[in-house]
């Protein structure tokens, strides 16, 4: 337990004495990475509604859920009918979750 201990110690210690030496070309470096990374996510959530994410769609035939499917790596799929109730309330509930 106590060699555990000090190893987790020494982890520490070492994080810490890595961030007292962190300089301002590394700064510079994390900022970078960390603005090219905020604007590759707002691509991609571009892509995303271009693709039709945040919206519910109503497909009616195999050959269309497969298009879907293929421009997406994520996808909600609810099976149901009109008869069904309880697919009328979980299509209201999909309808006010999907923008979010």
């Amino acid at each position: 337990l106590v060699g555990a201990l000090e190893q987790v110690e020494r982890a520490v210690d070492d994080e810490l004495q890595r961030v007292e030496n962190v300089t301002e070309d590394d700064l510079a470096r994390i900022r970078a990475n960390r603005v090219a990374e905020m604007k590759r996510k707002a691509e991609e959530r571009v892509e995303q509604q271009r693709n039709g994410h945040g919206t519910m769609t109503k497909i009616v035939d195999q050959k269309e859920f497969f298009e879907y499917s293929k421009k997406s790596a994520r996808m909600v799929v609810l099976f149901t009918r009109d008869s069904n109730r309880y697919g009328k309330v979980m299509i209201e509930h999909m309808t006010y979750l999907a923008p979010r």
